[in-house]
């Protein structure tokens, strides 16, 4: 990345389900200065999984971003949902270098499909 920002919002999903609390990955956060911070994924909390009934699950810490269908889940009667997923920064004024993005390896597999910032404010 390369500069500084007040918020970082991820649009990811998962593959399958767990029991809501479940780590399933993180993305950490690395700063120019070396230091890093770690952004856990929680199932339930801050994603969901992606083929989805069509009523709305309960997820407290983000928001459905996205709605939608194709040929597979219309099959199965269901929709497919991506998640918004939006972290402030507590070191705003610190230049982020890079993001990694890693799976805690559990059952649900977290997939990552875009990361937008917000600027620092002033």
């Amino acid at each position: 990345m390369g500069r500084p920002c007040r918020k970082i919002h991820f649009l990811h999903g998962a593959g399958w389900s767990a029991r809501a609390g479940t780590h399933i990955g993180s993305y950490v956060v690395h700063y120019a200065d070396g230091e890093s911070r770690e952004v856990k994924i929680l199932f339930g909390q801050n994603v969901r999984e992606w083929l989805a009934p069509p009523a709305p699950q309960l997820i407290t810490g983000a928001a459905v971003a996205w709605e939608g269908s194709n040929q597979a889940s219309r099959a199965l009667g269901l929709g497919v949902r991506l998640y918004q997923m939006t972290w402030l920064n507590p070191l705003p004024g610190a230049e982020v270098q890079r993001i990694d993005f890693k799976s805690a390896m559990e059952n649900p597999a977290p997939f990552l499909i875009a990361i937008t910032v917000e600027p620092p404010s002033g």
